[in-house]
């Protein structure tokens, strides 16, 4: 009499160690901080924004926000309004724009 043996208990640790593999190649391999406003001048704060054209800083202990160099950098129904942020010379310089949604008003008749 011809006798199946349970193979599918062998698959299972290669199957484990695929998934882990997968899981592993996903993640991010270096978290890079975000750069911190407070550590730049405001001149180097600008300069940063202006070169890469859109980025996300720390403005503050726990705080962060995403600053644009233009327009082009937000979505379809954003506009710009000036961002300021504190940097090491400037409590409060203005380093380029940030992205708001545009709001639109109903009137009624």
């Amino acid at each position: 009499m011809y006798r199946r043996h349970a193979r599918p208990l062998r698959k299972v640790p290669v199957f484990a160690a695929l998934a882990a593999a997968t899981l592993f190649m996903a993640a991010p391999r270096d978290a890079e901080a975000r750069p911190d406003t407070r550590t730049f001048t405001c001149a180097q704060a600008k300069d940063l924004v202006t070169r890469s054209g859109a980025i996300t800083l720390t403005t503050g202990p726990a705080t962060y926000e995403r600053f644009v160099a233009h327009r082009g950098q937000c979505l379809r129904m954003e506009i710009t309004q000036p961002a300021y942020a504190p940097t090491q010379d400037v409590p409060q310089c203005f380093i380029g724009l940030r992205c708001v949604p545009i709001t639109i008003r109903k009137q009624y008749d």
